[in-house]
């Protein structure tokens, strides 16, 4: 079945997430972690699936890192044998997006990275029924074999000079877009990164991934993104059930209603879905350029 009446976006073949990414708490609803961030171990469920962490706590900043690099700072991808791949991007628009500057902005950025390489999954589907244990970027580094963008007034490049930033992503997190619905909002994710709310932003990547109008109440998604967990304090709760109100407007912008105590969504225009598989041949090369419009 085709989930949108657009032919044109149908055929993109670069999907922004697996919907199971965001219908399990594989990245925390925060920014980033403090002294006093509730831990992150073990087993979170939902409805879709479930998910086991270890490593460094995945918090939405390095989902927005992420997308970034994958829907709009990306400028090349390349599916490569061992079932990863490979994606070339302007890391300066990435770091731009997300406030980074400086020397402590870049070693901000490489520190975010080098934590997705260290971390590791364990994702159960429902919708598939597999579970998969899982890496997200296998390596990186800065790619002095292709050459960034270098007339940035005003803008200091690393000691290696204008290239873009390549990251690797493994073969088992690639499953996951092999093998689940895939979700694109390429187009809405610098409005995400924008949002100023680790908890906002993981309501809205939630939301995004149903492809027809819903409601849930407030608290069934909070604990859905693992915003809302066992034992927590009533005081913790009531804040974070307020969230929702405080980002009204926000929430508007991608078609989430505040309605009382419920969220009500209206699929936004500019998402549509695509069903699995990716091409399979390797060495295949995008052109994500194309697909930025």
């Amino acid at each position: 079945m085709k989930h949108t009446t657009d032919r044109a976006t149908w055929s993109s073949p670069n999907p922004t997430a697996p919907v199971i990414e965001s219908r399990v708490p594989v990245f925390a609803p925060i920014l980033r972690v403090s002294h006093n961030s509730l831990s992150r171990t073990g087993r979170y469920e939902t409805p879709w699936g479930w998910v086991e962490l270890s490593g460094p706590v995945l918090t939405q900043e390095h989902r927005a890192i992420l997308d970034m690099a994958m829907a709009r700072a990306v400028k090349k991808q390349v599916f490569q044998e061992t079932g990863g791949m490979a994606i070339w991007f302007d890391a300066w628009e990435v770091k731009k997006a997300l406030g980074y500057e400086g020397g402590s902005g870049h070693k901000r950025f490489i520190e975010r990275i080098r934590e997705m390489r260290r971390a590791d999954l364990r994702v159960h589907s429902n919708r598939t029924g597999k579970t998969r244990e899982s890496g997200i970027v296998s390596d990186h580094t800065y790619d002095e074999s292709h050459p960034d963008n270098p007339e940035r007034q005003g803008i200091r490049t690393t000691w290696r000079g204008h290239c873009l930033y390549e990251i690797q992503l493994s073969p088992n997190f690639m499953q996951f877009f092999k093998e689940d619905l895939r979700v694109h909002y390429d187009p809405l994710v610098s409005e995400i990164v924008a949002i100023p709310d680790g908890t906002i932003r993981a309501t809205i990547l939630f939301f995004l991934t149903h492809e027809k109008a819903c409601r849930f109440s407030i608290r069934q998604v909070m604990e859905i993104i693992g915003a809302i967990t066992e034992g927590m304090g009533k005081s913790t709760v009531s804040e974070i059930m307020s969230k929702p109100k405080k980002f009204k407007a926000e929430l508007g912008n991608f078609g989430i209603f505040v309605e009382g105590e419920m969220l009500r969504y209206e699929r936004h225009p500019k998402v549509f879905f695509t069903n699995p598989p990716l091409p399979a041949s390797t060495g295949a090369v995008i052109d994500a350029e194309k697909f930025q419009s």
